[in-house]
């Protein structure tokens, strides 16, 4: 085992090539009393992505990043069904996010053996081991999991005690960073999404630091 922060550069793809991403999500909404704006994990993950400089649609994408919410609808599985078949050669990123009363233990295994790259969080990863009859420790978990899934990757978040990723043959932890380091900035952030409806309100760093 190795510490992640002395590996900074672990990676899947070559980083310098354009990488496009094809997401597929839900349509879901906050509700607020005078309006409704558009959320959750699958676009914020899109969002975000397009804010770093990717492009979320192109030609010929370089991954795949889908969730259990929206395979858990008989539509929802029959598109990413076509979606796979259509991107055979793509890196799929499956990003569990279990919702309650939303998934079964076939489905999600089913969602894991079509994925090359998974990030369960640490309650995941306890539900996922039930179903599958993995290792309860998280390295075994990884190893075992890749071995019978064919995981390129595995990235098991740990909330305040970081996270813990396997990458082929090597395995690494990440302590959680303090956070008092960044409180302030943090804090401005913060105030700033807060201010805004929906789930991923746009913001950029000009209005984060300006007085």
């Amino acid at each position: 085992m190795h510490d992640l922060t002395h590996r900074p550069n672990l990676s899947l793809q070559d980083t310098d090539r354009p990488h496009g991403i094809v997401v597929a999500c839900e349509v879901s909404w906050d509700i607020f009393e005078h309006s409704t704006a558009f959320e959750g994990a699958p676009p914020n993950f899109a969002a975000n992505a397009a804010r770093l400089g990717r492009q979320i649609v192109q030609r010929a994408p370089a991954s795949f990043y889908y969730g259990t919410l929206f395979a858990a609808a008989p539509q929802g599985w029959a598109a990413l069904d076509r979606l796979v078949h259509a991107l055979p050669a793509v890196t799929r990123f499956y990003d569990l996010n279990l919702r309650p009363g939303n998934y079964s233990g076939q489905l999600v295994i089913e969602m894991l053996e079509l994925a090359g790259v998974v990030k369960p969080n640490e309650e995941e990863l306890c539900i996922v081991r039930k179903f599958t009859r993995r290792p309860s420790e998280i390295e075994s978990f990884c190893r075992e999991g890749s071995k019978r899934f064919g995981w390129k990757a595995v990235c098991v978040t740990l909330c305040a005690h970081g996270c813990a990723m396997l990458c082929g043959k090597e395995y690494v932890e990440a302590a959680g960073l303090a956070v008092h380091k960044i409180a302030a900035f943090a804090s401005r952030v913060g105030a700033l999404v807060a201010s805004r409806h929906g789930g991923i309100p746009a913001w950029t760093l000009k209005k984060v630091v300006e007085p």
